[in-house]
């Protein structure tokens, strides 16, 4: 967008065009970062959404650990222990815990779509 205002303000300012060998390696620079860029998003968000599936939020105390400090959803340190893994300590309901991540892997495959649609597109 930015490269055709420019193009085109050249164009009233100076009453002559880019050459054609300017303009198409101006396009192909700016498709190629792009492409890359888009690329990068694709596989950040597929390894994202990835983790996420296969993550749980108390691992660690199911594995063995004593207690594990995660941070909840009001944003305060919460201790987790076998003692009170199965209430949901992060959340106010264990309901709450399952519509939170719910949530965050819809948006993760709505980001992985569009993501992968960006890329098709460029």
């Amino acid at each position: 967008m930015a490269w055709s205002v420019f193009t085109i303000a050249w164009l009233v300012i100076k009453r002559r065009h880019f050459s054609t060998v300017v303009n198409a390696l101006v396009h192909f620079v700016l498709a190629a970062a792009f492409s890359i860029v888009a690329i990068w998003v694709a596989i950040t968000v597929a390894n994202a959404h990835k983790a996420l599936m296969k993550s749980d939020v108390y691992d660690g105390v199911k594995k063995g650990e004593d207690s594990v400090n995660i941070t909840s959803a009001t944003g305060s340190t919460v201790v987790v222990t076998e003692e009170n893994v199965d209430r949901c300590p992060a959340f106010s309901s264990c309901a709450a815990q399952e519509q939170w991540i719910a949530m965050a892997k819809m948006r993760t495959t709505m980001s992985l779509v569009s993501s992968a649609l960006f890329v098709i597109v460029m």
